[in-house]
């Protein structure tokens, strides 16, 4: 009986679909623009860093990566051990840190630090190999 109940309910149960999204999708998702950016450390490894160059009703257009005449101050937000930039755009955008600052007129960056989901990358090595996992 505890069985077919917890079925019914678990059948009558609607996914969220953020779940299924990326990180970028997820982002923009709520209104915001978004951009994906490696970054390569000395040691080979590829990072993840996503941008959110403004908020959801700034007056002006997107600014560019490499726009110099976007005079916004940056901000970096970094996660700590075994978490994701996700800790900080995960909730809708009144209660995520990344989407306030953003909305408050700073350009946000979030880095993936190594080994992360968004940061399991390098150029020669897979995260299946130890030898990925060896560093400091």
């Amino acid at each position: 009986l505890f069985l077919l109940t917890c079925f019914i309910r678990l059948s009558n149960a609607v996914a969220d679909p953020d779940v299924f999204m990326s990180a970028i999708e997820m982002i923009r998702h709520w209104g915001y623009p978004a951009e994906l950016h490696d970054v390569f450390t000395a040691d080979g490894y590829i990072l993840s860093l996503f941008r959110i160059p403004n908020g959801r009703f700034s007056e002006t257009n997107e600014c560019a990566f490499s726009d110099a005449s976007c005079h916004r101050p940056a901000v970096l937000f970094a996660h700590g051990f075994g978490g994701g930039s996700t800790e900080f755009y995960m909730n809708p955008p009144e209660s995520s840190p990344a989407f306030i600052m953003a909305d408050s007129g700073f350009d946000v960056y979030l880095l993936n630090i190594r080994g992360t989901t968004y940061s399991k990358r390098h150029i020669t090595l897979n995260p299946w190999d130890n030898k990925f996992w060896q560093f400091t």
